[in-house]
């Protein structure tokens, strides 16, 4: 029962420090500088999990500028931005072809950039989640090795 234990408990120890990661890498674009761009185009994407689930996207192709370089990306946050489908049509609807658009980019490598800095609420959720199942699961273990220690 004690490997058990131990094994859901490094489970939820490798989510917490994915989530950790995630959510820094997302807070570091809040201080990305910013630039103009062009919406090349904006789509709703369906993506399927594999458990038949859909969501959807926002799929926005963009173009911008720094230091006389062009770039290109679609990349619309540095989390994994998916949602309703209303949401994603929102989305796309205020960002139509041709549009001029704020673009923040990663000054140390331009080609790293987003529309949507910083992280969204449910990147917090799965942070607040999976460390909450790793001290439930650290203080089942506990118990199960006092209990252990006083059987012997």
């Amino acid at each position: 029962m004690i490997l058990v234990f131990g094994f859901f408990m490094l489970l939820a120890l490798g989510w917490f420090v994915f989530s950790v990661y995630g959510d820094v890498k997302a807070v570091q674009t809040l201080f990305w500088p910013s630039t103009e761009g062009t919406v090349i185009s904006a789509e709703v994407a369906i993506v399927h999990s594999s458990k038949g689930a859909s969501k959807s996207k926002p799929v926005i192709r963009y173009s911008f500028a720094d230091d006389g370089v062009e770039y290109e990306s679609d990349r619309y946050s540095s989390t994994i931005a998916r949602g309703s489908s209303f949401w994603a049509k929102e989305v796309i609807d205020k960002h139509p072809t041709g549009s001029s658009i704020t673009v923040y980019y990663n000054s140390e490598n331009s080609a790293k950039s987003v529309l949507d800095r910083g992280f969204q609420k449910d990147d917090l959720w799965m942070t607040l989640l999976s460390l909450a199942i790793f001290i439930l699961l650290f203080y089942a273990l506990r118990r199960q090795l006092k209990e252990v220690k006083r059987i012997s």
